[in-house]
């Protein structure tokens, strides 16, 4: 839920700019401390935000299951050495150094084609995507695929959405699914 500070709880300028460097809120990193002992663990379900994951463990002392990780965890188990990241361009897609970590290219969207993918993005957010804005989800994904690459992560939280059912198609990364499917098996079992 969009706090004072904006969607993923980064520092924004009054005009809705995110500042820079990339910070989580205080107050949700507070709100968090408070939190923590009353939880097992934590589950980051948002992109932007982990700019503040560091910073969640630290004043947790919880585990905290990232999107992030557990999405590139999959792409390495699918023995990927090459795949498309699409995300918001408000920021380049935070996938990317996990990634380059484990020595797996990424492919990005053009500019054309990233100007309408954030449009539906956008028109998700606020609850009126249609026709047009799901096309632009697939071309998105039909752009990466054509680049020869292994797997397409869909590293927006929206995307999927746009895409309904098609998000389940076997070249495709769900990052927010793998980690519901994460979420699970941790409460179930912690150590897993």
């Amino acid at each position: 839920m969009p706090g004072p500070q904006g969607r993923g709880q980064l520092r924004r300028r009054l005009n809705g700019q995110i500042l820079e460097p990339r910070r989580i809120a205080p107050a949700l990193v507070e709100a968090a401390a408070r939190l923590a002992p009353l939880v097992d663990f934590f589950v980051m379900p948002c992109n932007a935000a982990h700019a503040g994951l560091a910073e969640l463990r630290a004043a947790t002392g919880r585990p905290v299951l990232s999107m992030i990780d557990v999405a590139i965890d999959e792409v390495a188990r699918r023995g990927c050495r090459r795949v498309g990241v699409l995300g918001a361009r408000s920021a380049p897609p935070p996938y990317l150094d996990g990634l380059r970590q484990r020595d797996i290219a990424s492919e990005q969207i053009d500019a054309a084609i990233q100007v309408r993918l954030d449009a539906g993005i956008r028109a998700v957010m606020e609850g009126r995507e249609g026709k047009d804005d799901r096309e632009a989800a697939r071309e998105a994904v039909r752009a990466l695929q054509a680049r020869t690459v292994d797997a397409v992560v869909l590293g927006c939280t929206e995307i999927p959405l746009l895409l309904g059912d098609e998000s389940d198609a076997p070249g495709l990364v769900s990052p927010a699914a793998l980690l519901a499917e994460a979420a699970v098996r941790y409460a179930i079992e912690p150590s897993a």
